[in-house]
């Protein structure tokens, strides 16, 4: 019997290897497309946005920081306690299980309530949360870590088993995209945006309770959720202009 899950432990790994560089062409050109769809006015705006915002330069290159700190045995350690620590460790009584895994899906919620408002607004939320979901599988391709639940066995599973490689986090990423993308459409005062990104913040939380992610995981899809919403920032900019 050993040998057997073995044997289809090492089958399940060729195969996902034969098939990345499938992937990930399949998503470069999913984004070649999405780009070429905006128009040259708008790409020029993202270009000059990126020049001028510092802030948002160094975000994107703490996300490519976040990806190579994934060979680095040492934080690999500390990821693996902080997760252990949240997804194993203490009293996990059955309600809080239920409530996590309701709390989880609270980007998806967030998004459909957005979605009954101005045309605008769901054009927004539709075009960014599509884009979005294409960078983050295009870059859980190229990373290709492997989630929590395959490399500890006592890894608790709160609802379905993600398939996907682990980083960076998609729920979390979009979570925050949302919050950021509503606070600025509708001019939430401080205690209503604290609350937006506390809700996505949870969500980011539930991800490692419920066996999906590791902390460096939730935190690149923070970012990954915030850059996204500042290019779109521009974009919308960009065609306002027109």
């Amino acid at each position: 019997m050993l040998w057997r899950r073995i044997g289809k432990t090492n089958f399940g790994t060729r195969l996902r290897t034969a098939r990345r560089p499938l992937i990930i062409l399949v998503l470069a050109l999913a984004l070649v497309v999405a780009v070429a769809t905006v128009p040259y006015q708008t790409l020029t705006r993202l270009l000059d946005g990126l020049l001028i915002r510092r802030s948002l330069v160094v975000m994107l290159l703490l996300v490519g920081l976040l990806g190579l700190s994934l060979l680095w045995t040492d934080g690999q350690n500390l990821d693996a306690a902080v997760f252990l620590c949240i997804n194993v460790h203490g009293p996990h009584p059955r309600y809080l299980d239920r409530a996590v895994g309701l709390a989880t899906q609270l980007g998806n919620v967030t998004a459909a309530a957005a979605l009954a408002g101005n045309r605008r607004l769901t054009i927004e939320i539709v075009l960014g949360v599509i884009s979005l979901w294409l960078i983050v599988e295009t870059i859980k391709a190229l990373a290709d870590r492997t989630r929590p639940y395959r490399v500890f066995a006592q890894t608790r599973i709160v609802g379905w088993r993600a398939i996907a490689p682990s980083f960076p986090s998609g729920p979390t990423s979009q979570a925050f995209f949302l919050a950021s993308l509503l606070a600025h459409h509708f001019q939430f005062n401080l205690w209503l945006t604290a609350l937006l990104y506390g809700l996505a913040a949870l969500v980011g939380f539930t991800r490692m309770y419920i066996g999906a992610h590791y902390p460096r995981d939730v935190l690149g899809g923070l970012i990954a959720g915030w850059v996204w919403r500042v290019l779109a920032a521009l974009a919308d900019q960009g065609l306002a202009r027109r």
